[in-house]
Parts: structure tokens; sequence; C-alpha cells
């Protein structure tokens, strides 16, 4: 077992409940505690966004703990509707670290990722389209790298 302080401790949090940055999972150990930036570009997904949030809020802690965790939605929507929503979401989701970017509406997805990639704050970062084609699993299998 590694401890999170002693070999991340430029990107960790600076947090005595961190024990160990490695939980076995099906015999797989997990660098799950370490922290990192999820980086969502939104473009009139509003819904789709909000499903996902709504999984990332359900799974379990031990597993996906969003303590840790830094949310980045880009919206580049060009519709009113979705851009209302998704000016909810952090209230919506108050025990998510969500941080809304309005991006230029239209916006490119590619340049969208740019803008998530320049304001994350942690040096992990994690770039997910938010329409439910990947699962969730998938960020901790790329965090084991």
């Amino acid at each position: 077992m590694v401890n999170a302080k002693e070999n991340y401790s430029n990107e960790c949090i600076a947090d005595d409940t961190i024990q160990n940055v490695y939980l076995e999972l099906n015999g797989i150990y997990s660098p799950i505690y370490r922290p990192f930036s999820l980086i969502l570009p939104c473009k009139n997904d509003s819904f789709l966004l909000k499903k996902l949030l709504f999984m990332i809020e359900d799974m379990d802690r031990e597993i996906f703990p969003v303590k840790h965790l830094e949310i980045i939605v880009i919206d580049g929507s060009t519709d009113n509707e979705s851009k209302r929503i998704i000016e909810k979401l952090p209230e919506l989701f108050s025990n998510l670290n969500i941080r809304i970017i309005k991006a230029i509406p239209g916006t490119r997805l590619l340049r969208s990722e740019l803008i998530g990639l320049k304001v994350a704050k942690y040096g992990w970062r994690v770039v997910m389209d938010c329409d439910l084609q990947h699962s969730l699993m998938d960020i901790i299998k790329l965090l084991e790298i």
C-alpha cells in the first residue's frame, strides 16, 4: 500500500483522512484517492449531463470518492433551456464540486476540451463526453496507469 501523502503530495489535498491510494477491487489495486478533474464538454446535452451527475452521486464512495473530484462542465449550449438547466447544476448537486465554464454558444468539442484542460485544478485530468457512452468505472482504470 502506498501512502497518498508520500507519492502524490503535490497533487493531493492535505487531508489526514487519506490513508492509502489503493483499494483492492476484484484483485486490482486502484489509485482511487488520487484527486482529479473530470472535464465534461456539453452542447445542448443537459438531460444526459444531469443523468451522468446523478450516476456519479450514486456511486459507491469507496470506489469513486467525490471528495477528491472536481467536475468541470464546459457549456457551449445554443439552446436556452440547456443553458438554464446547466446553470442550476451546482445547487442541484451541492455535494459535488461542480464548476460551470460558459463557452461561446456552439463551441466545438475540441475547443471545449482544451478550455477544460486549461482551467482544471488537479494534475490528473479526465475528459469525458456527457453522452453516457463511457462507464464511470473506466475512469478508475485510467487512474491505475
